[in-house]
């Protein structure tokens, strides 16, 4: 009998048919909308994980991944990708960007300087 690796999480749709054409197997289930939701946001959490040790050439599949899993999860919320990108230059009116590559050390506000 063929060792098992309990995954237990989201994949793309084509994973299960690419394991099965490879002569693999797996057991696979479908989400419900709202255990859907969770994972999407979890896989999220880490696909973005996978960015801090990228090499250079892998960053471009990793940062699709991240755009990916974003654009999953504003579908399934009902969020138009226009709507994000609202947002997005909202915030950085306000508090700005990364360009000037700025580390904060400390200050006397807590973390989001509510």
């Amino acid at each position: 009998m063929a060792k098992k690796y309990f995954h237990n999480k989201i994949v793309r749709d084509n994973v299960p048919d690419n394991i099965y054409k490879a002569g693999d197997d797996c057991e696979v289930r479908t989400l419900s909308h709202s255990e859907a939701r969770i994972e999407l946001r979890k896989k999220l959490i880490e696909e973005a994980s996978e960015l801090l040790n990228a090499e250079k050439k892998e960053l471009v599949d990793e940062l699709a991944d991240v755009l990916e899993v974003v654009k999953s999860i504003a579908q399934s919320e009902n969020i138009r990708l226009p709507e994000i990108e609202k947002h997005r230059l909202l915030k950085a009116a306000r508090a700005g960007r990364f360009k000037k590559r700025i580390f904060l050390v400390w200050s006397n506000k807590p973390a989001g300087g509510k």
